[in-house]
């Protein structure tokens, strides 16, 4: 869909590369950076899958890591533009000799500069759809894969548009407006959605853009925009000076585009291509990996099928994440650990009427230590068992873990702790509380005893 009404809107904006030759090799002087970026924004430190873009080196733009070798980017960035002399004619302007991948490199480095790290373009995909408008997207192939420690990839919202209104997040590597602080990653919130492409009111935009608030300039093109659910919607191609409103590519209409580019770099970098590629279902609302009819928003164990989502001790990974990973299940004490099965345990595994399940020790009526008392429980199952519980288990419960778990020794260096005297109404009565260790309060009684006895004697032998 091409609009009559022409609009300028680059400007001194976003960067767009500097008309050259029509040489078969491009020279550094013929590649004019100018880069201006999010203004407002605060410094996103760290690796991440938001990355700059550098040409022979110089850092130009920015994109986004949507796969562990794939970027995407605008195609400004990568390619000569024609036709652009006072700004962006969407009549008129269009790309013209694209640079070769082996000139392109990114890297995950929040800082952009000659010493950083960087990985290497391998090719560079573009649409054949002619005009700059709509059209400015671009993908770089890399030839090794990002290590997702390093970044882990961001899904680009395919298959769900954006709507007027909607707050999405801008990312870029520009300037703060001073034309200082160029290279650096900053992020600014809180921006909306104003209209999308065809439909906003000085007609400004055509059907595969949307355009948002501004805050985002020269050296931020070909950056994100992020939903609220971290999932790429926009890439920045232009906009109105002094930075007051941005024109982003969008991504739901290029989603085909984008996932046929993710199979060709799922096949160079050798892995096999995510679920947002094979399915088209990009929303993290409705993806569902291990395929239990729990969407993985909500999934308290996304990796294994768990449909029942049980969740034993209530810390909101799903059991059999607990079971698969090893996770403590409610600390770090044996005989306080909550179970569901007696291979979690030493001993045994103890499931009570409440559902819920403790690891326990068997034990006969000399068998437990410490503050531990050998009772007789009824399990689930209507079983008899004997087990190690807390000595106040009628009135506290039978695992109340200050009770019956081993405290670490205190530090050579730590100060010894000061005795407590005082009753402890959370233990038996007659019974004091010291770590997991009980003692009767009777030696306190006998050393005051004792004391009482010295100091009679003394007076006794003062008066002869």
């Amino acid at each position: 869909m091409m609009l009559s009404k022409p609009i300028i809107s680059l400007g001194a904006l976003f960067l767009l590369l500097s008309h050259c030759s029509m040489e078969t090799s491009f020279s550094s002087e013929e590649i004019n950076v100018r880069p201006l970026p999010i203004m407002g924004g605060e410094i996103m430190e760290g690796q991440g899958p938001s990355v700059g873009l550098a040409i022979m080196g110089r850092a130009t733009c920015s994109g986004t890591l949507i796969a562990p070798n794939l970027v995407l980017t605008a195609r400004h960035c990568v390619s000569q533009t024609l036709n652009d002399s006072y700004g962006v004619n969407c009549d008129d302007t269009d790309f013209g000799r694209d640079y070769s991948a082996d000139m392109l490199s990114i890297s995950t480095e929040y800082r952009v500069h000659p010493y950083a790290s960087f990985y290497q373009g391998l090719e560079l995909l573009f649409s054949d759809r002619e005009g700059f408008c709509g059209n400015d997207i671009a993908l770089l192939i890399l030839e090794e894969n990002v290590p997702e420690e390093e970044a882990e990839y961001i899904i680009p919202r395919i298959d769900v548009n954006v709507e007027v209104g909607e707050e999405y997040i801008a990312v870029g590597y520009g300037h703060i407006g001073d034309d200082t602080g160029s290279g650096t990653r900053r992020r600014l919130e809180g921006l909306k959605v104003s209209c999308l492409g065809g439909y906003c009111g000085d007609n400004s935009t055509y059907l595969y853009e949307w355009e948002g608030e501004g805050g985002t300039c020269q050296g931020d093109s070909g950056g994100p925009a992020f939903d609220l659910y971290n999932q790429v919607i926009g890439i920045t191609s232009r906009g109105i000076s002094p930075c007051l409103t941005t024109t982003y590519t969008s991504v739901y209409y290029w989603g085909d585009f984008i996932r046929e580019a993710a199979y060709r770099a799922a096949e160079l970098g050798g892995y096999d291509p995510a679920p947002w590629v094979t399915e088209g279902n990009s929303d993290p609302r409705l993806v569902d990996m291990d395929n239990d009819g729990v969407r993985d928003h909500h999934d308290n164990c996304p990796e294994n099928e768990n449909p029942e989502q049980e969740d034993i001790d209530n810390d909101d990974i799903g059991d059999i994440c607990d079971e698969i990973d090893g996770n403590d299940r409610n600390g770090d004490c044996d005989t306080c650990n909550i179970c569901w099965t007696n291979a979690q345990c030493d001993d045994r595994c103890v499931l009570l009427d409440d559902n819920s399940g403790y690891c326990l020790q068997s034990c006969d009526d000399s068998s437990c230590s410490g503050n531990r008392t050998c009772a007789t429980l009824t399990d689930s199952s209507g079983d008899e068992v004997n087990v190690c519980v807390n000595d106040a288990y009628e009135t506290h419960g039978v695992c109340e873990r200050e009770f019956v778990c081993e405290l670490p020794e205190p530090e050579p260096d730590d100060p010894e702790p000061e005795p407590d005297l005082e009753p402890d109404e959370t233990t038996s009565p007659g019974v004091k509380d010291e770590g997991c260790i009980t003692a009767s309060r009777s030696q306190g009684n006998s050393w005051f005893a004792i004391f009482i006895a010295i100091f009679a004697l003394r007076r006794k032998k003062s008066r002869k």
